[in-house]
């Protein structure tokens, strides 16, 4: 389970800026926080960011999608290669200075901290720290290309010899199975999830081939369809060799909606006998909220059985409030969620600001600077707000910041 994310220097987030999954003292609504008992910890199921367009809201998951990549790829980094560095631009200073990255999760009831910093030409610093026990222990730190170990100093400094100056230590030892490296690389390749920009393609592409695998996903798939009112019976690829796991498109639904065109969707119908029929669509055919649910539930039904994070940029694009209300409350659930699997993401739907349905904590806001350019992250915690307090209305009254401003001019004088 996540329970921070900090990132510094990266697009519009010039300073060190930090998410967190850690649930506050509040008494309300206790199925949305996971106890960790032994931990002491309470961790929030589902979060919320809130924000006017271009507040940097994106920009925060897409750090978390950047840092998810380089830990998954990074051991395929050879000598010399530029690495991805968008530093905040509005200040020439820092295009000379590194962007920063951590990430705390937990994992099999404990702790672990990774973070790493980088500039376009090599990887300036990295670090492993974790709690087995309850007990801080460093596995590793590095400084350029000097690295300190204060465990297995042999065998990690083996590793050690292999990394060059634009990859992750982390990556390399895992992909050479040393141990605690691996069990970090594996939950943020395997249980953390990050949707930055549409790519609904990709996700479609493997709910297609999971369902043709997993009869169990497949009828959680199609009960999905069924309650979310969507009228699909069934989904399937005419070409099923097009079915291709590793695709990588990053494409807007309208795009996908047109390279689409053995994908299918089966309607049930009564026609105008009041007979029950059936009749297949393409999926181009059907509306952009419904090719976006379907390429988002494969994932959240996964997160859910399984565990995990799953991290979503825009989920509510093209949905009706309720649904989005749906999708809350199944991580909401016990019953639903019983692994603790949490759901984060960005959102401009209000109706989802109800105190009837999410904690305080739950709530977070992306706000830029106009004059200055950078954006700043908050929680609702931060203006402790009653529990009684109707949080749509303050914000739209402007209490809490973070919405645009409406300019009175006048568009055509």
């Amino acid at each position: 389970m996540l329970l921070e994310f900090t990132v510094e220097n990266f697009k519009s987030f010039r300073d060190r800026t930090t998410f967190s999954m850690e649930a506050t003292a509040d008494k309300k609504h206790t199925d949305n926080v996971i106890e960790v008992k032994d931990k002491k910890l309470r961790l929030l199921r589902t979060s919320m960011i809130y924000g006017a367009n271009a507040s940097g809201k994106t920009n925060l998951i897409e750090a978390m999608h950047l840092f998810r990549t380089f830990v998954a790829l990074s051991q395929t980094h050879v000598s010399g290669a530029k690495l991805t560095h968008t530093p905040f631009i509005f200040e020439e200073s820092c295009s000379k200075k590194p962007t920063a990255m951590e990430l705390k999760f937990l994992k099999n009831d404990v702790v672990y901290e990774y973070a790493f910093s980088y500039d376009p030409d090599r990887i300036i610093s990295e670090s492993l720290v974790y709690y087995p026990n309850g007990r801080k222990a460093v596995v590793f730190e590095r400084t350029g290309q000097t690295f300190t170990f204060t465990k297995n100093k042999r065998r990690q400094g083996q590793d050690a010899e292999r990394v060059n100056e634009a990859a992750l230590y982390l990556s390399v030892s895992a992909a050479f199975n040393y141990e605690i490296s691996r069990t970090v690389v594996e939950w943020m390749t395997k249980k953390l999830m990050v949707f930055a920009g549409a790519d609904p393609l990709w996700s479609i592409n493997i709910l297609l081939k999971t369902i043709n695998e997993d009869v169990l996903f497949k009828k959680r798939v199609l009960n999905a369809f069924r309650i979310a009112d969507l009228g699909i019976t069934g989904i399937k690829d005419r070409n099923a060799k097009n079915t291709n796991k590793d695709a990588k498109y990053m494409l807007s639904v309208p795009t996908v909606q047109s390279l689409l065109p053995d994908i299918w969707v089966r309607h049930s119908f009564k026609d105008t006998f009041g007979r029950k029929t059936e009749k297949e669509l393409r999926l181009n055919q059907e509306s952009s909220g419904t090719v976006q649910f379907i390429s988002i539930i494969g994932p959240i039904i996964s997160t859910l059985t399984e565990g995990g994070t799953i991290v979503v940029d825009e989920m509510d694009v093209n949905f009706h409030p309720e649904l989005c209300k749906w999708i809350v409350n199944l991580f909401h659930d016990p019953s639903e969620n019983p692994k603790g699997a949490q759901l984060i993401f960005n959102t401009h739907d209000l109706e989802l600001q109800d105190q009837d349905l999410v904690r305080r904590d739950q709530i977070w806001f992306v706000e830029k600077d106009w004059e200055t350019r950078i954006s700043s992250l908050f929680s609702l915690t931060e203006f402790k707000e009653r529990n009684d307090r109707d949080i749509r209305k303050a914000y739209i009254s402007g209490r809490y910041g973070a919405k645009p401003f409406i300019s009175p001019d006048a568009l055509i004088e």
